[in-house]
This record gives structure tokens, C-alpha cells and sequence, in this order.
């Protein structure tokens, strides 16, 4: 089981591994929005700029980076292009129930 949080309310909600996937694309989160992380209280050794350049902006990508995204295809990326503006990752998620949350979480910036 893990605790995922709801998108509006931030409840936390038990769910079991298999579920995960299908909560993330309705809008679930991992970590509570209003909780800091560890992370955020410790200063970064990486410059923000190394970090922002492995990751891929929805809104400004080409197809091809698009494309090139773990589970995606250019199908997906034409999608994903002709949906933009994004503001945040469930404008995203509404845009298409294709996307391999888990797999690409980690790699888009909005």
C-alpha cells in the first residue's frame, strides 16, 4: 500500500501498488503539497540549471523531444503539442490518459 494525497483536498489515501498508476493520472500526488520535503531544507550540490536541462518543458518541447520521452510515440507527441498550454501536470493528464505517468514523471517541467 501507499499513501497517495487527492488533488483538491490533499487527503491522504491508502492505495494499494497496483492502483497507483491510474490514481497519478486522475490527479493523485506522492507527497502532500503542503508538507516541505527533506530535500527542500537541504542546500543542493547540483545547480538548479543542471537539473532544468535534463528535464523537458510540455509546453515548449519540439515532437521530437516529446517523442523521445520513455512510453511515448509520435502519435502521443502530436497530442501532447496540439493540447498546449499546460499549467499544471493534470491539465496534462486530462489531455490524455496514454501517458506513463510513473515513467516520465520525474522528466517534464511545466
Amino acid at each position: 500500500m501507499i499513501t497517495l494525497y487527492a488533488p483538491v483536498t490533499y487527503e491522504p489515501r491508502l492505495v494499494p501498488d497496483m492502483e497507483v498508476k491510474g490514481f497519478l493520472q486522475r490527479g493523485y500526488r506522492r507527497q502532500d503539497p503542503n508538507k516541505p520535503t527533506a530535500s527542500a531544507a537541504l542546500p543542493s550540490i547540483a545547480s538548479p540549471n543542471d537539473e532544468d536541462s535534463k528535464r523537458v518543458n510540455v509546453n515548449t518541447a519540439s515532437l521530437k523531444d516529446l517523442a523521445a520521452l520513455p512510453g511515448s510515440s509520435m502519435m502521443l507527441a502530436n497530442l501532447i503539442k496540439s493540447s498546449r498550454p499546460y499549467k499544471v501536470v493534470e491539465d496534462l493528464l486530462e489531455a490524455t490518459n496514454e501517458i506513463d505517468w510513473l515513467a516520465i514523471e520525474s522528466k517534464l517541467m511545466f
